[in-house]
């Protein structure tokens, strides 16, 4: 989808930006909204012993899931701070970037509860982004999980964007 900068200096309202997350098995996405807040999609929330709020957005991750609005440091987690480069020919403007990101988190509009398959942090900061569901990870793992069977039959595997890049299409090819 695009390259990723580590440099938080650079970062503007609008902008896709992602952490990775357990030793960069995966990333989480957002977009910056200014003041130093992201809204991001969240799996729904887990019951754990941690119910204390962050002093400086009040996320409570035990309580929250869906569509949130958190501070830089409760979005990233510790971890670090990359802004997707993306082509700006697909990008809509900041500003209605921000416009839309907000019209999810009010309620204004609806994405759906989080589902990694098909309705992920990624889809949505890129659907906000760019007006298309997106995900590379999602992309990368079904890859991953059609390629140590294929390997091991002695087939290939093809696989390549299906519609017109909105999803994934994975074809696998034997040798017999």
């Amino acid at each position: 989808m695009g390259q990723c900068s580590s440099q938080q200096r650079w970062l503007q309202p609008g902008d896709q930006i992602t952490t990775n997350r357990i030793v960069f098995v995966y990333h989480h996405h957002g977009i910056y909204v200014g003041d130093g807040m992201v809204i991001h999609l969240l799996p729904l929330a887990k019951q754990s012993n941690s119910s204390t709020p962050c002093q400086n957005c009040g996320h409570t991750p035990s309580l929250h899931g869906g569509i949130v609005k958190t501070c830089l440091d409760c979005f990233l987690d510790g971890n670090s701070l990359y802004i997707l480069d993306i082509n700006s020919m697909y990008c809509k403007p900041p500003d209605e970037v921000v416009k839309i990101v907000t019209e999810f988190f009010q309620g204004i509009r609806t994405f759906g509860d989080y589902n990694f398959a098909f309705n992920n942090c990624e889809d949505f900061a890129s659907f906000c982004k760019t007006g298309k569901k997106s995900s590379e990870q999602r992309w990368n793992a079904t890859v991953l999980s059609v390629l140590p069977s294929a390997m091991l039959s002695g087939g290939r595997v093809i696989v390549g964007p299906a519609g017109g890049g909105d999803g994934v299409s994975v074809s696998c090819w034997f040798r017999f």
